[in-house]
């Protein structure tokens, strides 16, 4: 963030305010952040703060998840061979773990494949078929992915496997061949469960498999809990960026819970090597620590290993596994770092001609281009379109800002590529190196004409306009109870006018700890601020400051002060 950013102070309506804070006798400051919310009613507060499973909505609402019970129970009860097919990302990775962990006491024929990214690409492709009929497989069950994969559920049908599919991705058209098809989006699929993750539907289905065994009198002993599931299905759900609402919210706030009373070997180790301790681990620990290391797995190695650490009980291999991803996870920030500086170099002087950057290179793996993309449009506030290249092949990530579809500017030049998919923020897409020139031409053309001037400045909205003073012991504690954050529920955000710096030292060259003093506060006026990740000059006097206040773990001070954006 930058001075160029437009700063936006919240104004919910001040009765409806009022009426949350008389209701919760809270600080109101947390009253305008829940207003912020759309949390106007006591039922809309009790479910924001809903812990109780009891209140999700029942399986069976779910499309085709009892047919996939009675197949995996036949699968079970026939000791035919189990194939869990998964994605190379977190949340692909943690739900077929979920799946494998809740089936292996009872199969010895279960085994789980997730792609190589180079090699074999994204999803399920008839290509595989041809290894999974050697391999004597019956059944393959796909999590976080399959919703798109006709042709290969075609292909599995021909050779006598049989396919279920579980994912939350758009489906285009209903794979016709599969045993059953649980996606919450199919349009016959009134479950209302559109925001969960894969993880989420994997942990559903779960509790479809126990109630199908339970009503065949399949357990001899006590049932298994699935409680010990949902650190799973946190860590998948925050790092696929899902609305954190409904469903979501409850899995999370007992995955948190379980992971800071009793984290596993796996889950303990696993935060150690990112220098996280599980007794207050948070949502946001687990999006920028342990969901980056878990994606590096796939972007530069192979997902696979993800899969051995959270399904092993020795710990020798936990602790293993761990250095490799913080190894892993450090040479993407390395070579995404690089690939980002190059292009920032390049475009340092923007114009207002540029709305699009398209680039390629030999020497950039493709596994890192979408976080590099993310982050350059970030910097730059325009989309990015970074490709790799193979040979004549060139295959890349899209990201984009705020109220452009990069999605619909790749469709209307689709006549120059070989494949593309994703959605309005990001996709990705490969073409002919032959046909690079004319797309990177038309695509800019296409941005030049639709891209509106005033989005290319970046507007962040706050929850209000504060003092120093408002930031006292027992709202901060407040803001900790609005957890898990994310999606529709972001970390708040405040707006502090007339800040004066009367200390600025630089940390690593690119950051910068702050002395900041206001006027006109009683109880406190002096804070340290950070800043990262700036290479912007510093002024003396901010008039406007969009602030983060973070509960400090150390209990050293109150709350870390972060400057997100300033005038």
């Amino acid at each position: 963030m930058n001075s160029k950013t437009i700063l936006i102070n919240k104004k919910p309506c001040n009765d409806n305010v009022l009426k949350i804070q008389k209701m919760l006798d809270c600080h109101p400051l947390t009253a305008k952040i829940l207003a912020n919310r759309g949390c106007y009613s006591i039922g809309d507060i009790k479910s924001f703060f809903s812990k109780d499973l009891s209140q999700i909505t029942p399986p069976s609402k779910l499309k085709d998840i009892e047919k996939a019970g009675e197949r995996i129970y036949k699968a079970i009860k026939n000791k035919e061979k189990i194939l869990i097919f998964g994605d190379y990302d977190t949340d692909g990775v943690t739900s077929a773990s979920i799946l494998y962990l809740f089936l292996k006491p009872y199969t010895k024929n279960l085994i789980v494949h997730i792609p190589d990214r180079e090699k074999e690409g994204y999803g399920f492709s008839p290509a595989m078929v041809d290894k999974f009929t050697k391999q004597g497989i019956n059944l393959i069950i796909t999590v976080d992915c399959g919703s798109s994969d006709s042709e290969a559920v075609s292909e599995a049908y021909k050779k006598n496997i049989d396919v279920i599919i579980t994912d939350h991705h758009k489906i285009p058209k209903i794979p016709e061949k599969a045993v059953a098809v649980i996606n919450p989006h199919r349009k016959d699929c009134s479950s209302g469960l559109t925001h969960l993750a894969g993880a989420g539907v994997a942990f559903y289905l779960t509790i479809q498999i126990r109630k199908t065994l339970r009503e065949n009198n399949f357990f001899k002993d006590k049932e298994p809990s699935l409680n010990k599931f949902l650190p799973l299905v946190t860590i998948g759900t925050i790092a696929d960026v899902v609305p954190l609402v409904k469903e979501n919210r409850i899995f999370i706030k007992h995955g948190l819970n379980l992971i800071r009373k009793s984290p596993g070997k796996t889950l303990f180790h696993l935060a150690s090597s990112c220098g996280i301790s599980c007794r207050d681990i948070t949502s946001q620990d687990i999006a920028f620590f342990i969901s980056p290391r878990i994606n590096a797995a796939g972007r530069l190695d192979h997902a696979k290993i993800c899969v051995e650490l959270l399904c092993s009980e020795n710990i020798s291999k936990i602790k293993s596994i761990s250095r490799r991803l913080n190894l892993l996870n450090q040479k993407r920030k390395d070579i995404e770092n690089s690939i980002v500086s190059e292009i920032i170099k390049k475009y340092q002087n923007l114009d207002k001609n540029t709305k699009i950057i398209v680039e390629y290179s030999d020497k950039w793996p493709h596994g890192v281009l979408g976080t590099a993309a993310s982050k350059i449009s970030s910097k730059l506030n325009i989309p990015s379109i970074l490709f790799s290249r193979k040979k004549n092949m060139l295959k890349g990530s899209a990201r984009s800002i705020d109220g452009f579809s990069i999605y619909e500017a790749i469709k209307k030049n689709n006549a120059f590529l070989e494949k593309f998919g994703g959605h309005s923020q990001a996709a990705g897409l490969g073409l002919e190196m032959k046909n690079f020139h004319e797309f990177k031409k038309n695509i800019t053309q296409y941005t030049m004409k639709t891209l509106h001037q005033d989005l290319l400045t970046p507007v962040k909205e706050a929850e209000a306009v504060i003092l120093l003073d408002d930031l006292d012991p027992s709202f901060m504690s407040e803001i900790e109870m609005l957890e898990p954050f994310g999606l529709m529920n972001p970390y708040p955000q405040f707006i502090i006018k007339n800040l004066i710096v009367e200390s600025n030292t630089k940390i690593k060259d690119i950051h910068s700890r702050l002395g900041l003093y206001q006027v006109n506060c009683v109880k406190l006026n002096r804070v340290t601020g950070f800043i990262f990740n700036n290479e912007e000059e510093i002024p003396g006097y901010l008039s406007q400051a969009l602030v983060k206040p973070v509960p400090d773990k150390f209990k050293k001070i109150n709350f870390n002060l972060f400057i997100e954006a300033w005038e």
